[in-house]
């Protein structure tokens, strides 16, 4: 008597709850690991880019959200401009690239991405199969700290972005500026949300 036999959750599992973030909304975060191939809860690949955020500040300081960035599609219905919006938008969010390199090909080093500060606007995705919500980037609604498009919200963090080293700022005047579209970028505003092919509690 005394002896149990139990099945063990895997280490994120056993690490989940408390600590994730679970508030809608525009946050400040920190990119804490970038994981270059990721796989689902079977260990299928997932071809995408799977970016761990942290809060920087605040009442969610510290507070963790995974986001997936998807290789685009060009069999898919949009052929691939959602994932590419949302990809591009990551990337000059972060300052790996600036919007003059729009319309290339680009060739970045992601990993350079890691500790960097971005302002994400995040919402709750649709059901999974388990009936769960996670939080998801909203449309391509990610950006650099100097942004001119969420300097009202930087406001607040004024000593944080003091700390930044130089090479991670941007004049405001440098950002490229267009018509607003009615979703919070400058990004032409898609027709619909494509469904996830993989949520990311699978992650």
């Amino acid at each position: 008597m005394g002896n149990v036999t139990w099945d063990m959750p895997e280490q994120d599992e056993l690490n989940a709850g408390g600590n994730y973030l679970d508030v809608e909304g525009r946050h400040l975060l920190q990119i804490t690991h970038i994981d270059e191939q990721p796989v689902n809860r079977d260990k299928a690949p997932i071809d995408g880019l799977k970016v761990d955020f942290a809060g920087a500040a605040g009442p969610h300081a510290g507070k963790k959200v995974d986001i997936l960035f998807r290789a685009p599609k060009l069999n898919g219905k949009d052929g691939g401009k959602w994932a590419r919006n949302k990809r591009a938008a990551f990337a000059i969010a972060t300052g790996l690239i600036d919007e003059s390199k729009l319309g290339q090909q680009v060739t970045i080093d992601v990993q350079a991405a890691i500790n960097r500060l971005v302002v994400v606007d995040l919402e709750f995705g649709e059901p999974n199969e388990n009936n769960k919500r996670f939080l998801d980037l909203k449309f391509a609604n990610i950006y650099h700290v100097d942004d001119p498009k969420v300097a009202d919200f930087m406001k607040a963090y004024p000593s944080i972005v003091g700390m930044l080293p130089k090479e991670h700022r941007r004049d405001p005047a440098s950002f490229k500026t267009a018509a607003p579209n009615g979703n919070g970028s400058s990004a032409p505003a898609p027709q619909s949300q494509p469904a996830a092919d993989d949520d990311l509690g699978d992650l």
